[in-house]
């Protein structure tokens, strides 16, 4: 089975939006670090940056297995400094959380075989 087939079962159009928000996120983290720090921390930054979108479907499927179609209404700055600090959190934690999304989407896809 090819890893990169787990690519083909998300939509492609989802996958560059959280490409281009991990992006945003890497390029923070690299502009604030000092240069003198170690090449350990920009390593895990790419690791993290190419599990990101896998963390993202581990949450955006939680949270539809816990809210289902309900809608909440919210102050626009609250969501969207919420969705500001869920992004980060998912960021920091993508290892463990995109290798679970990972997993699961290696299991579909070998499901459907």
């Amino acid at each position: 089975m090819n890893p990169l087939k787990v690519f083909s079962t998300i939509n492609l159009v989802w996958l560059i939006r959280h490409y281009v928000f991990a992006a945003c996120i890497f390029c923070f983290f690299y502009l604030t670090t000092p240069p003198s720090s170690n090449i350990s921390f920009f390593i895990m930054l790419g690791i993290n940056f190419l599990l990101f979108p896998f963390a993202c479907f581990v949450w955006e499927e939680l949270k539809n297995i816990l809210l289902g179609d309900n809608v909440f209404f919210v102050n626009a700055l609250f969501l969207i400094i919420t969705k500001i600090v869920i992004k980060f959190l998912l960021f920091m934690l993508a290892l463990p959380i995109g290798i679970i999304g990972f997993l699961i989407l290696w299991f579909i896809v070998n499901k459907q075989k």
